[in-house]
């Protein structure tokens, strides 16, 4: 059996006002900033084609990091964006677990 090594990330959140907060340092804000505006802007070229209504999850890799969005339906007003940067390659399931955990209601 693997054992997975748990370790906390920052967390960002996205508001309607494109203002981000969250756990990590302000440049670590921004860059969470422009992930989720390049998701955003790709999702909506290739949902278009593909006739897709809605996203709730966006995993976005390169060479050095992991970016985990989880798109929260409105709830009482504007939805947010939520997630997190993870320098630690992690499995598409545990990427998910992370989000609910860090993410429920």
């Amino acid at each position: 059996m693997t054992s997975i090594e748990s370790q906390r990330v920052p967390l960002f959140q996205v508001t309607a006002d494109q203002s981000v907060r969250g756990t990590g340092n302000p440049d670590e804000q921004q860059r969470f900033l422009g992930e989720v505006r390049f998701v955003d802007y790709f999702a909506q070229l290739i949902g278009t084609s593909l006739g897709m209504q809605s996203m709730e999850l966006a995993i976005v890799e390169d060479a050095q990091s992991q970016t985990a969005i989880y798109y929260a339906p409105a709830m009482g007003g504007s939805p947010a964006v939520n997630g997190f940067i993870s320098m630690k390659r992690r499995s598409l399931s545990e990427l998910i677990q992370t989000l609910r955990e860090e993410h429920r209601d």
